[in-house]
């Protein structure tokens, strides 16, 4: 399991920083975490495309860790007609789904699959456990499991002790 960090920065880009975001990829996925301004720039920089990407994980739908979503779905939902996708994030995910997807005035294929925390999906070699957090909005943290062993990733929020942290990213911010 390999994590590639697209952005880490603060809810606006600047020249050195992109809004948050990662990219975790085993022999089997490609699933983003999070995907915030600039996210979708750096993505195809790696040689990425959006028909690569098997999962989305949302942690919460403030525009710094969602804003380069509305072009990756614009893309799939033209070139991936019949490509399946799984997006997964905190209560409220499918509806958020539906408005941005009436955005893009396309066609969504039918093969997008919404979960809401909390959840435990199988996408490939990686299970995907969902915890809810604490912040304004609803929140996730995603526990990703893979070959024995876990990578727990957390955007916006306070600590939660029911996370295990054996490998523990959370997105600091700074003001």
């Amino acid at each position: 399991m390999n994590l590639t960090i697209l952005g880490c920065g603060r809810f606006f880009i600047t020249s050195r920083y992109n809004s948050t975001g990662n990219l975790i990829t085993t022999d089997q996925v490609d699933i983003l975490m999070d995907f915030g301004r600039g996210c979708l720039q750096s993505l195809t920089q790696l040689g990425k495309q959006v028909g690569d990407i098997d999962a989305i994980c949302i942690t919460h739908t403030h525009p710094d860790h969602v804003a380069d979503l509305l072009a990756f779905f614009q893309i799939f939902f033209i070139t991936c007609p019949n490509q399946s996708l799984i997006i997964i994030g905190p209560t409220g995910m499918r509806q958020w789904f539906n408005t941005v997807a009436s955005l893009v005035q396309e066609n969504v294929p039918n093969q997008i699959a919404v979960y809401e925390t909390p959840q435990e999906v199988q996408v490939g070699d990686v299970m995907i456990t969902t915890q809810p957090m604490a912040h304004n909005v609803p929140d996730v943290a995603f526990a990703i499991t893979h070959g024995g062993h876990r990578l727990v990733y957390s955007g916006d929020t306070g600590m939660n002790d029911q996370i295990v942290r054996e490998k523990l990213i959370f997105r600091f911010g700074y003001s």
